[in-house]
């Protein structure tokens, strides 16, 4: 069911066929047909489609609609509730994104799930010293806790906020991107393969290594400088006539 899933919705949901009678709603409808019950069915289903929705409504309004079910059939899970969560974020929706993490928080505390969101939405929110002094609290604790690319990705926000160098920032970009793919390795084509893919927080890391780029690119070898091009002989006044 969840193969079918991931197949039929990307290839149906575009703005003409996303309607409630077509493929979009397909795995709510089978899934309260076939496994009314099964919470963690209805998260698993949720999770990779969410992160390939592009933050497109529709399609996040269903992954939202899938997760609130698990939330309900399994009201004490705190990863169910950070997921929703996670997916209000998506929906710019972060007042309600910090109270439900609030909710998961109380369900579970000290759980990396739950912080990791909590700070991601503080940053958003321009809640900077709070998320600040979270980070400092997770580092302290971090040989517990891995460091997650979210909280690294995180961090080199925080620190082009505070105006840290560049390269510091940069740094910290770098120490995002390579504990997201190292994320990947050994991972098989499946739904959680695309939940650790996460192509939207890849934009994001993408889109801060813009803001630290220049408006002229900079040359680190000046010996490495194309040769100037010689310049062209003048043409005469005039051409011999032929005899």
């Amino acid at each position: 069911m969840r193969h079918t899933v991931r197949c039929t919705v990307p290839r149906h949901a575009t703005p003409r066929h996303a309607t409630p009678r077509h493929a979009p709603c397909y795995p709510l409808q089978a899934l309260d047909r076939h496994e009314p019950q099964n919470a963690a069915l209805y998260y698993r289903v949720s999770r990779p489609l969410a992160r390939l929705a592009g933050r497109r409504a529709d399609v996040l309004q269903l992954t939202q609609t899938l997760v609130d079910r698990a939330c309900k059939i399994a009201p004490g899970k705190a990863e169910y509730a950070a997921e929703y969560a996670y997916q209000q974020m998506l929906l710019g929706d972060l007042r309600g994104a910090a109270n439900s993490l609030r909710s998961a928080g109380a369900m579970e505390e000290g759980s990396q799930e739950v912080m990791q969101h909590q700070i991601k939405c503080q940053v958003l929110s321009g809640q900077l010293e709070e998320a600040e002094q979270q980070l400092e609290f997770l580092s302290e604790i971090q040989a517990s806790m891995e460091l997650t690319p979210e909280m690294a990705f995180c961090s080199a926000i925080l620190a082009a906020s505070r105006g840290q160098p560049r390269d510091d920032c940069v740094a910290r970009l770098d120490q995002a991107a390579e504990l997201h793919m190292r994320a990947l390795q050994g991972v098989t084509m499946s739904g959680e393969f695309f939940v650790k893919l996460n192509p939207d927080l890849l934009i994001e890391i993408a889109r801060a290594y813009l803001t630290h780029c220049g408006t002229e690119p900079e040359v680190l070898d000046p010996t490495s400088l194309p040769l100037p091009l010689p310049l062209p002989l003048p043409l005469p006044l005039s051409l011999p006539l032929p005899l």
